[in-house]
């Protein structure tokens, strides 16, 4: 729009320059006319906006590399006159990554109810916040322009792509571990182990009060059960937006992220339960995994939270809380080059190691004891079909 104000700027000190070596009346009234336009057009403008009513609808969620419009819905009173483009700034924050982008868009002159769809195609999952920045109305020369109030910001759920795979087994599942192992992260209905205690409560059950402990401490203290199941396979996500010193793409996170989720659904399709664990606002969180909507709602709740800084954390609390011994089967998978650490694991317990990467131009797989190390390119994802054995 400035290059319309620039050439109507011309214009004036044209026709002043005209005028004034001139003296003509008509070019008086013409020059008159091109002071008074801009102030006409500005009240115009202000008038005609007064009868616009504007929204945006945008689905709630999408698949990464499907399309997910965007409507920009516009309502008059009556049509305009002096109205002409209507300029929206768009910005697109992906939570997951970090990552702002900006786009602008130009749409022509608001009569009566207009619908404008823009399509929003996002390649990587992550939870994105579409926030409108501003829309400024300009009129149909382009020299004066009105600010509307920005919109509210919308959030869409972008969920990862399916990856076509199959999981082999070489051994019966195990399912949950043999003899009763006690899960100390989480309450349960077994009396015989203790989650925590604290002061009785209207409502409790009287068979969990610790009588020893209240006569000592002179109030009532109830035991709460623990969980004796635990699930002998663990879906390990490693992710992060740098491996050292080399900036990972968001292609390799994306695909690292699609690849986990896949194998945790065929997983589920195989009668297997399992916990995934992943590294969130700096803690290893574990979330039991049993069925697809529970897969899916934890999946679904964790796109909001940014990646760490740096891949191997989560392999690096892993070991740090020695959780090798709580599983017999480990499914690791990072975005980018494997960690040294994941090498020494793999000698020490059963593990297929993943790696969604943009180094190799074809699949790569190392033995290592009982341990499998794939290296899959980002580039054959979701190309091709991948047969995992467990």
């Amino acid at each position: 729009m400035k290059r319309y104000r620039a050439m109507y700027a011309c214009a004036l000190i044209s026709g002043l320059l005209l005028l004034f070596f001139s003296g003509n009346r008509y070019m008086f009234a013409l020059v008159i006319a091109e002071l008074v336009l801009p102030i006409l057009l500005y009240s115009m403008l202000r008038i005609e906006l007064r009868q616009i009513v504007y929204d945006v609808h945008v689905a709630s969620s999408c698949t990464a590399g499907e399309k997910c419009p965007i409507t920009f819905e516009f309502h008059s009173k009556m049509p305009f006159m002096a109205t002409g483009i209507v300029q929206v700034e768009i910005e697109f924050r992906n939570s997951l990554y970090g990552r702002t982008m900006t786009q602008e868009l130009r749409l022509p002159s608001v009569h009566a109810k207009k619908h404008y769809d823009i399509v929003f195609a996002p390649d990587v999952c992550g939870e994105e916040h579409i926030i409108c920045k501003q829309i400024v109305c300009y009129d149909v020369f382009g020299v004066c322009s009105v600010r509307l109030k920005p919109l509210t910001e919308q959030v869409v759920v972008v969920m990862p792509r399916t990856v076509s795979m199959q999981i082999l087994e070489e051994r019966a599942p195990g399912g949950q571990l043999d003899g009763r192992q006690f899960d100390y992260t989480k309450k349960g209905n077994d009396r015989s182990e203790v989650y925590d205690m604290r002061e009785y409560q209207p409502g409790d059950d009287v068979r969990s009060i610790h009588w020893k402990l209240s006569g000592k401490l002179d109030t009532l203290i109830v035991k709460e059960a623990g969980n004796s199941t635990h699930y002998d396979t663990l879906v390990l996500y490693d992710a992060g937006k740098c491996h050292g010193d080399q900036v990972c793409n968001e292609e390799e996170i994306g695909g690292a992220m699609d690849f986990a989720v896949t194998f945790s659904q065929k997983l589920i399709e195989i009668n297997r339960p399992h916990y995934v664990a992943m590294v969130a606002h700096d803690k290893l969180g574990f979330y039991e995994v049993e069925s697809l909507n529970g897969l899916l709602r934890t999946v679904y709740q964790n796109m909001g939270i940014a990646l760490p800084e740096q891949t191997g954390g989560a392999l690096a609390q892993f070991l740090l809380e020695h959780y090798e011994k709580k599983f017999s089967k480990l499914i690791y998978i990072v975005n980018g080059a494997f960690p040294d650490a994941i090498y020494r694991l793999a000698q020490e317990m059963e593990l297929t190691a993943i790696s969604i990467t943009s180094e190799k131009d074809a699949v790569h797989t190392v033995e290592r004891g009982n341990s499998t190390l794939i290296e899959i390119p980002v580039s054959e994802l979701h190309e091709k079909e991948h047969f995992i054995h467990i």
